[in-house]
């Protein structure tokens, strides 16, 4: 299984599909953007994902969530 990183509000589901971060430096990155650019950030909950790869999407990826765990960045 490989490792993908994801923020939304609410946890994934196992099974579903989802867009996730393949690097996580590129992860932190993006998330220290959006902080500076949405003032409800705050609310943003972080995820580790492992899953199935389905297919590439812009230089990350979409899989299907086959275990999830929150993470503090």
């Amino acid at each position: 299984m490989t490792t993908y990183y994801r923020f939304q509000n609410d946890q994934p589901h196992l099974g579903e599909k989802v867009h996730c971060f393949k690097d996580v430096s590129k992860f932190k990155e993006f998330c220290k953007y959006m902080k500076s650019q949405d003032p409800s950030f705050s609310r943003m909950k972080f995820w580790e994902i492992e899953g199935l790869f389905l297919k590439e999407d812009e230089g990350d990826a979409v899989v299907s969530v086959t275990h999830v765990k929150e993470i503090k960045l």
